[in-house]
């Protein structure tokens, strides 16, 4: 497990999960936590992820809407050293992640 806590600011993206975490699920157990911030949806987004999420490292906080506010917000309730923002469209690679770990490990 590396000290990265993965961050989902969603709103509405029920459309674009479950390809999403379909990339996720490849090098999710890389990361030491979870955390969903949700914005107001009400297409199922937050039912599908605690569905799809591992539930031991995964939290969920409601956050009013706005982007890099709930960015700002999900950030604090991070624990791990590290954070990634998993911007629901955006893809990364088990490799990448690794990576991103790595780097942020060097220069932190």
């Amino acid at each position: 497990m590396l000290p990265v806590g993965v961050l989902i600011p969603t709103r509405n993206s029920m459309a674009f999960l479950p390809r999403h975490v379909e990339t996720m699920r490849h090098w999710l157990d890389l990361a030491q936590e979870i955390v969903v911030v949700d914005s107001e949806s009400r297409d199922g987004t937050v039912q599908f992820l605690r569905a799809k999420l591992p539930a031991d490292k995964t939290r969920f906080f409601k956050h009013p809407p706005g982007l890099y506010q709930s960015w700002n917000f999900g950030v604090q309730q991070v624990s791990a050293q590290h954070t990634y923002v998993s911007t629901v469209g955006d893809e990364i690679s088990r490799e990448g992640f690794a990576h991103l770990a790595e780097v942020a490990e060097r220069f932190s």
